[in-house]
């Protein structure tokens, strides 16, 4: 039984309404992004579709010493890390390594706002990591679609960190792909910092809000504010800034996350 077979199997612990199927390019690249509630939301999405996709997630829950959550994510999950902490090394190492999977043809799941809250009542300003990973492997591979995906719980979670199939009554709402064919020919078409920056929050706006939208939340046009920690490594070690600097801390880093990125590349790789 694969992953997807495993997912679809414990399907049956929620209610799980899916709407929108249609505007999900099924025969394409696709780098879906999502609103953030909870975990559960790592294992949701790509529970819905018909075929594998890579997860990227926050390299804390990815890579944080609990063994149990581990296994669940690593037996169910096509995981790669997203590093929102440490130094920009690690950050752009991250992004790198998510474009060239899209370029390989593979489809990616994040969560742009970074962090997950309950019961919010507004949907967050989405970084730009994620158009970022998509503008980089649109050279490679034209046949990528921005896929906006909301999700609803309607019950209240009880615990945001659960990892475990016991929530019921939630509705995801695939929605229409956002056309940023303009946004990415200004990008690539200028070497300005603002305008270049301007066309990947345009984008990523876009896509957020269409979210926000969806699910008749207020769009907050300002990031969510990242608890300061220091950096996991993937030994599940926490280091210092300092630390992080270390060349040989950043290629074994480098090497681990390349190999996975192999790994994945080979297996589901078009």
């Amino acid at each position: 039984m694969n992953k997807l077979d495993k997912l679809k199997a414990l399907s049956r612990s929620a209610n799980i309404k899916v709407h929108g199927i249609k505007n999900y390019p099924s025969n394409s690249t696709n780098l879906i992004i999502s609103n953030h509630t909870c975990l559960m939301d790592i294992f949701y999405i790509p529970m819905i579709l018909d075929s594998e996709i890579v997860s990227a997630i926050s390299a804390r829950v990815m890579y944080k010493n609990d063994t149990s959550r581990q296994e669940v994510i690593n037996e169910l999950l096509n995981p790669i890390p997203i590093e929102a902490h440490g130094i920009r090394f690690y950050k752009e190492l991250c992004v790198l390594n998510a474009s060239n999977i899209l370029s390989n043809g593979i489809s990616i799941n994040i969560f742009p706002e970074g962090v997950y809250i309950a019961d919010k009542d507004k949907i967050y300003r989405g970084r730009t990591g994620a158009v970022r990973m998509l503008f980089n492997a649109f050279k490679y591979n034209s046949n990528i679609n921005l896929v906006p995906i909301s999700i609803k719980y309607n019950n209240k979670i009880e615990n945001i960190d659960s990892y475990h199939f016991d929530y019921n009554d939630i509705d995801i709402n695939i929605l229409e792909p956002v056309n940023f064919y303009k946004f990415y020919e200004m990008y690539m078409n200028t070497e300005n910092y603002d305008i270049k920056n301007f066309c990947l929050h345009s984008v990523t706006d876009c896509a957020m809000l269409s979210i926000a939208e969806s699910l008749n939340q207020e769009y907050d046009n300002s990031y969510f504010e990242l608890d300061k920690k220091n950096m996991i490594l993937p030994s599940g070690h926490t280091i210092s800034d300092s630390e992080c600097a270390n060349p040989y801390i950043q290629n074994l880093y480098k090497n681990i996350i390349d190999n996975n990125s192999r790994v994945l590349c080979k297996r589901l790789g078009r």
